[in-house]
Order: C-alpha cells, then sequence, then structure tokens
C-alpha cells in the first residue's frame, strides 16, 4: 500500500496476522531507496489473454433528482476512443517540441480528472499533482504553475475566473500556460478579454462533457478577435470526432438552427448504463431513430441550439431544475429536502445568485 505518513495511522488494521506492506512516501528511507532504483521502462511481458477491451475502466458516481447516487459503468474501449479523438491535445505540431507538463487540477471522483490523468501520460508528457490547498489558491496554483513550467491547466470557468483576477492583480510576469482546457459549468467568454490580451500565446478550448458519454463530448477553441455579448449561452462548440450530437424537442424531432433544443448525444462512447439500475437506464439510453439499429441516444437532460451562421452548439441550461456550481451538477431540491427534515422548519427554497462580480453563490431561505 503505497500512503503518506499522515495517512497511515487512520487506516484500518487487518484483522489477520498478515498485515498490508507499507510504502511511506514522504519518508527519508523511502526517499532514499527511491532516488537508486532505475527509471527506465519496464521489459514488456507476454500475456497469456490479451486484456478484453469491453471490461469496465471505472465505475464514478454521479448525483441525481433522487438524492441516490448512481453509478455509471465506463469500459476501456470507451477511453480508447475518447484518447483517439483527441490524439492532437496531446502531440506536437512544430519541428523542435518543447515537453508538456499538464497539471491534475481536479479530484479523482470527478471523471475530469481521468483525461489529466490518463491522457499526458498515455503521450509521454509529464504529470503534475499539487495538493488539494493548491488547487484551491489561485496564488499558489500561479506559484506552482511558474516553479513546475506547467503548459496544459483544466479548469471549471468559475476557477479560472478566480485564477485571472488573482494575477491581475498580484503578478506581472505572464503565465507559461500553452492551453487551458474548460469544462464542467457553462463559460462567460467576455470574462477573458483581458487574459487573452496578455496571453496571446495561450489557446482557450471550452468542452463540455457528460459522465455518461465518457467525459468530454464537444469541443470548442476560443476565437480571442471574436466579440462576445455578456449572459448569453455558453459556446461549446462542436462533437468530437467519434460523436454525433442531435437537438430534438418532446416528439423527438429536430428543433431548427436558432431554437433551442435538448441535447441527446450518440456514439462509441456511451456508458453501459447505470449499475444495477436497468429502469433509469432506460429512460436515459434511448433506442436511437437517426442511426443504425442496435445503437442508443443519450438523453443530457441540458437545452441547447445550434448558431444558424456559425453551426456552432451553444449551451442554455437545464431543462430540469438541476443547477451546476464550480463544476457541480446539483439538485436544489436535494437541498430543500433536507433542509425541511429540521424540526423548525416546514419550508425551504435553495437557488442560485449571482452577486454584482457575476460570481455565482447557492443560498438556501
Amino acid at each position: 500500500l503505497i500512503t503518506t505518513t499522515d495517512i497511515a495511522p487512520t487506516l484500518p488494521t487487518p484483522s489477520n496476522t498478515h498485515a498490508t506492506p507499507h510504502i511511506l512516501l514522504d519518508h527519508p528511507h523511502t526517499t532514499t531507496h527511491l532516488q537508486k532504483l532505475p527509471t527506465t521502462n519496464l521489459t514488456p511481458t507476454e500475456q497469456p489473454t490479451p486484456p478484453d477491451t469491453r471490461h469496465p475502466a471505472y465505475l464514478i458516481y454521479t448525483s441525481g433528482s433522487t438524492g441516490t447516487p448512481k453509478g455509471v459503468t465506463i469500459p476501456q474501449t470507451n477511453l480508447i476512443h475518447l484518447f483517439t479523438a483527441t490524439h492532437h491535445y496531446f502531440t506536437h505540431h512544430t519541428p523542435n517540441p518543447t515537453p508538456q507538463v499538464w497539471c491534475q487540477f481536479h479530484s479523482y471522483a470527478f471523471d475530469f480528472s481521468v483525461w489529466e490523468i490518463l491522457g499526458p501520460l498515455l503521450h509521454g508528457h509529464t504529470l503534475i499533482i499539487p495538493n488539494h490547498h493548491t488547487t484551491r489558491s489561485p496564488h499558489d496554483l500561479i506559484t506552482l504553475i511558474h516553479q513546475e513550467h506547467i503548459t496544459t491547466l483544466c479548469q471549471t470557468p468559475t476557477a479560472l475566473y478566480h485564477l485571472i483576477n488573482t494575477h491581475q492583480q498580484n503578478h506581472h510576469q505572464p503565465l507559461p500556460l500553452q492551453r487551458i482546457i474548460l469544462g464542467g459549468e457553462p463559460l462567460d467568454p467576455t470574462r477573458l478579454t483581458t487574459f487573452h490580451q496578455h496571453h496571446p500565446h495561450t489557446t482557450i478550448i471550452n468542452m463540455y462533457g457528460i459522465t455518461e458519454t465518457t467525459i468530454h463530448t464537444t469541443h470548442h477553441p476560443l476565437n480571442p478577435n471574436t466579440t462576445h455579448t455578456p449572459n448569453t449561452p455558453s459556446p461549446i462548440g462542436q462533437p468530437l470526432p467519434h460523436l454525433t450530437t442531435h437537438l430534438l424537442d418532446t416528439n423527438l424531432q429536430p428543433t431548427p438552427p436558432g431554437t433551442p433544443g435538448e441535447l441527446y448525444i450518440t456514439g462509441p462512447t456511451l456508458a453501459r448504463g447505470y449499475h444495477h439500475n436497468p429502469t433509469l437506464t432506460a429512460t436515459h439510453f434511448i433506442a436511437n431513430p437517426y442511426g443504425p439499429p442496435g445503437t442508443r441516444l443519450y438523453r443530457t437532460g441540458d437545452l441547447a441550439h445550434h448558431h444558424p451562421t456559425t453551426h456552432q452548439l451553444h449551451y442554455h441550461h437545464r431543462t430540469d431544475t438541476q443547477i451546476q456550481l464550480h463544476g457541480y451538477r446539483i439538485e436544489p431540491a436535494e437541498i430543500e429536502n433536507t433542509l425541511t427534515t429540521h424540526p423548525h422548519i416546514t419550508h425551504a427554497a435553495a437557488t442560485l445568485h449571482h452577486d454584482h462580480h457575476n460570481n455565482k453563490h447557492l443560498i438556501a431561505y
């Protein structure tokens, strides 16, 4: 078991006499030992049977309107399709490429982290794993970006807004970032104008993703020269090459360009379904009337429209009461129901509030 000295004492003691061996990464003896080990790649060994990529890669839980977390099963083959489709985000197109350094900003309980971790490692890049405090402190994160020469950073839009404000107030040296990848909540591009001006060589990509369709679904590289209007639907671009999106009305008929419709997704990276929940699976993973027999559509519950001219997708909001805050999908009804379990509370309301800086806060009454 690989752990650290502060966590080891909290681990349960095995009931048998064969305790699991511990390697304490932050122990001086361990550090000395690791420095003596070889750093060359391991020699591949022949496997008796090839691994079956249909087997699950992971089971990750998301919230739902019932308040009961639902497990989403993602097969290994889904990740193969995803990383094939996003290969260009991890490769170089210059004659003398510099090494990429990625940062795992998100918790491993959030599937965005799967892309952050496996993407750079599969392509031979460096991955920096900051501690929890650094990911919550824009000042410390800026320091880490400079110290480690981080070239690619994944953020929620809210986290990036705080990073930009902190950088403008306290730092003068431009960030060495080559690419910022956003996701998890709607984006207001008007809040990035100043950053574009001070970082003309940093590309910002807004990605829309769903756990049930394996992390990322659409991508939209932002054009710094495009003028955006505040409080307009978030631009989420085009589907990744392995996926197809449909905007449908309540009768599963396509909506015209410019008219909002519910976003449905089809392709090889749809999850198997919800773990041990066939009823919920049948509700959200439906037969695809626009594809070959046997294919499925995933019903996202998100409203979007196609821009009549650019044909880019723009995200509006949920079709239900679910809200998005700092990358988390939240059901206000769950909060309200929990509050009313208190003996002195009979009614409650939870809502998303925007302050005068357009920062979002969840407030319950």
